[in-house]
């Protein structure tokens, strides 16, 4: 919970003799950190503290949030009873059918704050009310609405840069110019830069809203099945699962998931030999009419494949929502990343390379059906990826609404009078938080790879992907409060395993725009096939370079973030859990007798007994150069002052 800065400061300051711990006073200095001292600072909550140090809105006189007190009445109904007997699992319950529902009522003067804010068309992604967005629905929902707005800022690049390159392109009528081969390696360095300064925003965004550790807290999943033993490590009684058990069961899920894909390779194959038997009808049109039954199988292979993931991934049965999320999120992206990018992977690399039918124009190369492969596959990424961005951004919105009123008319066939409003609610859509969540971060991660590894066949789908991703988050707002029911908040330290996603992908773009440059666009055809090759090793380690040299120079944290999490533990360590300092001897201090007695010489007049007093031990890193120092007070600790009135009191 968040502490209150004034109080915070005010109490250590005031130290606690009792404890044995020094007066607390951090000084300031802008240069260092804009963050003051004693601000973002959140701690465990305990009774035996007065409830005035944690931070509390005008409006209430306890420091219990709405979103903390939502979290904890989930946390109060899961718990086991004082009578050991078995808890309430609401999640599983509602799965089996034994709970309709569960879910928090809007609270509707908050949601129409919120909706003024945020539902504005003047408002751009970037200028969310993220604090009212996190304290509403939880900080799961406000770090994925704040990862959207960075993306979309970022965005901005390539869409500016995309627009008057792809006029360029048409103008001269060559989709194979050099200038995409610089516009290529703009989107390798822009990719990695980009994700580069999402972890710094990342970092800063978990000290602000308290979520630094939360992972390391979490509980077992209410699906988490398993026998009861003691623990190896406390003696104490834990749910175990063998883990050779779960092996065997991720392996059966491997296999399912290589067997899916064969298909989707099937799939695309069978696709581009009917359009080799159109080539001859139809000519350069063939190649539309495979991108549109190619955009057809994704989405239809996709929906198939959601829930046989999910399947896949219950039944390997983890123990916490992280690690179902990361067994999740592998399976949806592995999948979805051959089922999205195979028909590419074949026109830009290996149709070039195919011979041609009989039937196929002299002047065409290859399979591409076109004198050359940058064309169709500028007409690919056009239909399928403007496909993708339209019906899904449809579909999001269509769908839930749909549901929404089929519910409604159900629940409402036989009903008599007016409805309560618990029973309005329940009308609503169910919006579950993680489902929902690596739907939407797999939809990002895929519109993403399109413009990081193809989009120099097509520069303006840098605009579409940002004028789509505009609209996303409009749409995902909008949904939230007008068509879902209100989610539980659900606490969230970072995005997980979707940034090593988008980072293998951003690596990936390395060698893909290479190939384009060199093997696909006839700006090099002149050359040798070794210097070719030399060419493409080159171009491509030099991206990765660049690349490693950017998230050198880039630190994963800001310095704000370091200091401040120290500060963090250190203020947590003396106020909160109120850990005495530590104390050396005076001897350790000022350095052991030497036997020459001082002035006077062992056992003379001049000899001084060395006080034995102890000092309080300050460590201190200083964010200028690094060097880590040991600090002492110059003035000995006195001794405990007399028992005076308690600075901590339970109701103070």
């Amino acid at each position: 919970m968040l502490l209150d800065e004034d109080r915070l400061k005010e109490t250590a300051n005031a130290g606690n003799p009792e404890k044995n711990i020094a007066s607390i006073d951090i000084l300031h200095d802008p240069e260092e950190t804009e963050l003051r001292p004693y601000e973002m600072i959140y701690a465990k909550y305990r009774d035996e503290l007065t409830e005035e140090l944690y931070w509390r809105p005008k409006n209430l006189n306890h420091p219990f949030r709405e979103s903390v007190r939502l979290k904890l009445t989930q946390i109060l109904i899961e718990s086991p009873p004082p009578d050991k007997t078995n808890p309430i699992k609401l999640r599983q319950g509602i799965l089996k059918g034994r709970i309709t529902a569960f879910f928090p009522l809007h609270n509707i003067p908050r949601l129409n704050e919120i909706k003024e804010k945020w539902l504005s068309p003047s408002v751009l992604p970037w200028q969310q009310p993220f604090f009212e967005i996190k304290e509403y629905f939880g900080e799961k929902i406000g770090l994925y609405f704040k990862f959207m707005a960075h993306y979309n800022l970022w965005l901005t690049g390539p869409a500016l840069i995309g627009i008057p390159l792809q006029i360029y392109i048409v103008a001269i009528n060559n989709f194979s110019s050099p200038v995409q081969i610089a516009f290529a390696v703009f989107i390798v360095i822009w990719a990695v830069i980009m994700l580069e300064f999402w972890k710094r925003k990342e970092k800063m965004t978990a000290i602000e809203w308290g979520m630094i550790g939360f992972e390391d807290e979490e509980v077992n999943r209410p699906e988490f099945k398993g026998e009861t033993k003691k623990s190896l490590i406390n003696g104490q009684f834990v749910m175990y699962f063998p883990p050779k058990q779960r092996m065997v069961l991720i392996a059966q899920s491997s296999a399912v998931i290589a067997t899916l894909i064969l298909v989707v390779i099937g799939a695309v194959t069978s696709i581009y030999i009917i359009k080799r038997a159109l080539a001859e009808p139809l000519g350069s049109n063939a190649q539309t009419v495979a991108s549109i039954l190619n955009s057809v199988q994704i989405s239809v292979f996709n929906l198939i494949y959601s829930f046989v993931a999910d399947k896949l991934t219950e039944r390997e049965n983890h123990r916490t929502d992280t690690e179902y999320e990361d067994s999740m999120i592998s399976k949806l992206f592995l999948f979805q990343f051959v089922n999205s990018y195979a028909s590419f992977f074949y026109i830009a690399f290996v149709a070039p390379y195919t011979p041609a039918s009989d039937d196929n124009n002299d002047d065409w190369e290859g399979d591409c059906g076109a004198p050359n492969c940058m064309v169709p596959l500028a007409i690919n990424l056009a239909i399928i990826f403007g496909t993708r961005l339209t019906v899904g951004n449809i579909t999001e919105l269509a769908l839930p609404y749909i549901l929404f009123l089929r519910k409604y008319a159900q629940e409402t066939a036989f009903a008599q009078g007016e409805l309560l409003r618990p029973e309005r609610e329940f009308m609503l859509t169910n919006y579950n938080i993680m489902k929902s969540s690596l739907n939407d971060y797999a939809e990002i991660a895929i519109n993403f790879g399109f413009i990081a590894l193809f989009v120099t066949a097509l520069p303006i789908a840098a605009f579409a992907g940002f004028i789509s991703s505009l609209l996303e988050v409009k749409a995902d707002a909008w949904k939230l409060m007008l068509i879902y029911q209100r989610p539980i908040p659900r606490g969230a330290e970072d995005i997980g395993m979707w940034q090593q996603i988008f980072t293998i992908v951003a690596s990936v773009a390395c060698i893909t725009n290479a190939a384009l440059s060199v093997f696909t666009m006839d700006v090099l055809d002149k050359y040798s096939p070794w210097f070719r090759m030399w060419f493409f090793i080159l171009f491509q380690w030099i991206c990765f370079s660049i690349q490693t040299i950017a998230m050198a120079l880039v630190p994963d944290e800001p310095q704000e973030s370091i200091i401040q999490r120290a500060r963090r533990d250190f203020l947590t360590e003396k106020v909160i859990l109120q850990i005495p300092d530590e104390v050396l001897g005076g001897d350790a201090l000022l350095g052991e007798d030497d036997g020459e007695g001082g002035e006077g010489g062992e056992g003379k007049e001049g000899t001084k007994e060395k006080p034995d007093i102890k000092f309080p031990i300050h460590e201190y890193t200083s964010t200028k150069d690094g060097t880590n120092y040991t600090l002492t007070p110059d003035i000995p600790v006195p001794p405990p002052a007399p028992k005076k009135k308690k600075l901590f009191k339970k109701n103070d």
